[in-house]
């Protein structure tokens, strides 16, 4: 009303001032939307990355799985009995180290695929 009032005789000033006050409207409005657009898209990101972390739980949990049973298989191997009964062939040999007369582990598929064989 105060506008209104103040450029009364000044028609052209009132229509500049309301121009301005628009034009601040539709930047405000404009920004209103694009944080809105930001706020959607980093729901969508943090959804996607939860899913990625239960994906990589997983994952991680069936690397486990698979070197266990694997390293049981490697250590029934080495039993007659097993190989036998399983049909399994010897995957590890311990053979005595000539230097230290410490057993060693041989096991080509350790140096094959060491990440998974990290502990």
């Amino acid at each position: 009303m105060e506008l209104v009032e103040t450029y009364w005789n000044n028609k052209s000033g009132l229509i500049s001032t309301l121009s301005h006050f628009n034009e601040m409207l539709n930047a405000l409005h404009q920004k209103a939307k694009e944080s809105d657009t930001i706020f959607k898209q980093n729901q969508d990101l943090s959804a996607n990355l939860s899913l990625k972390k239960r994906q990589i739980k997983t994952l991680e949990n069936e690397i486990k799985l698979l070197r266990k049973q694997y390293l049981e298989v490697a250590v029934k191997s080495t039993y007659k009995t097993f190989q036998e009964e399983e049909g399994l062939e010897k995957i590890i040999s311990i053979t005595k180290n000539k230097k230290t007369e410490d057993r060693a582990l041989n096991a080509d598929i350790v140096k094959m695929y060491p990440e998974l064989f990290d502990n």
